[in-house]
């Protein structure tokens, strides 16, 4: 008997009603190896599934490898820069170890110095007790010689009391004395301002026809009155003018003395360098040339010398000019 097509309906509902024949029918149509075939499939999908949570299990691993591999490297460079902080530390104990055995070199010299002091200070200190000896027998001396001196001392306390009687009756005389001396050196002071004045104004009447004299002969003419000049307390001319010449107009600045001294030629020369008298003179419209002339009744042959040396003019009372000015500029230092 053939199977058809039409009985295949019937294969299926048989199967349906007796499963143990579909079991063996499967047997039949796929054979041992498809049949198990499921259960390798199972067995596979456990090994896969094993295999995805070790997979798993190894990436976390790999996650947490790679984050201790990053702190690693962190720390790795931290510790470079603490090696190389280490290193230039390192450097500078080394420089500051080669200074301490530098500093122990000179210590230990200094120690050497110091211990020949002190034997030195041992010996000197030697002979001082020596010497302290000597003064201590000074001193027994002293204080013998201290007691005979306290009775002479009471001996001379008797003999001051004596001489206080006397000493205040010559103090009571010297302030009579000074009373009568005081009284007779202001009248002498007076006596001597007056006798100043008297003389100044004789100097400086006779500076100006002397003056005038002197730059007449020099082929000036004199433009202005010869007259004092005070600079608000910097300092004061006795005679200033301007005078007009064949090279221009010059400016004047005269210093009358009785009696010409080196001093004097010094002071008109430092007074007319300084920077502050300059100035006012310029204000007061004094211009270049200066002439620094030094008038005086009589001098000294040094004062002619120093004349010359200072660059200031010398004028005589009856003798005329003796030493001729060097010209100042007031701009120059």
């Amino acid at each position: 008997m053939s199977f058809t097509v039409r009985d295949f309906p019937t294969l299926l509902r048989l199967l349906q009603e007796r499963p143990e024949w579909k079991a063996q029918l499967r047997a039949v149509l796929l054979g041992e190896d498809l049949l198990g075939l499921p259960q390798l499939v199972r067995e596979l999908a456990e090994e896969v599934r094993q295999l995805a949570e070790l997979q798993r299990q190894s990436g976390q691993q790999l996650a947490r490898l790679e984050e201790a591999q990053i702190r690693s490297e962190e720390r790795l460079a931290r510790l470079e820069e603490a090696q190389i902080r280490s290193e230039e530390r390192l450097t500078r104990l080394e420089e500051a170890q080669i200074r301490s055995e530098e500093r122990l070199a000179r210590l230990e010299e200094a120690q050497i110095r110091s211990e020949e002091r002190l034997a030195r200070l041992e010996e000197a200190q030697i002979r001082s007790e020596e010497r302290l000896a000597r003064l201590e027998e000074a001193q027994i001396r002293s204080e013998e010689r201290l007691a005979r001196l306290e009775e002479a001392q009471i001996r001379s306390e008797e003999r001051l009391a004596r001489l206080e009687g006397v000493v205040l009756e010559l103090v009571q005389a010297q302030r009579r004395m000074q009373d009568e001396f005081g009284r007779r050196f202001d009248l002498f002071q007076r006596t001597q301002d007056r006798f100043a004045q008297i003389v100044g104004a004789t100097a400086e009447a006779r500076m100006v026809p002397a003056v005038r004299r002197w730059l007449e002969s020099c082929g000036l003419r004199v433009l202005d009155p010869i007259l004092a000049w005070s600079l608000d307390g910097l300092t004061e001319f006795d005679g200033v003018t301007r005078a007009e010449g064949p090279q221009g107009v010059v400016w004047v600045l005269v210093s009358a003395k009785v009696r010409a001294q080196p001093g004097d030629v010094y002071d008109l020369a430092h007074t007319l360098r300084r920077e502050e008298v300059r100035h006012r003179l310029r204000q007061e419209g004094v211009g270049a040339p200066v002439w620094p002339v030094l008038f005086a009744l009589t001098t000294e042959r040094r004062v002619l010398q120093v004349a010359r040396e200072e660059g200031v003019g010398l004028v005589l009372e009856g003798q005329g000019g003796v030493v001729d000015p060097r010209p100042l500029s007031l701009l120059e230092r």
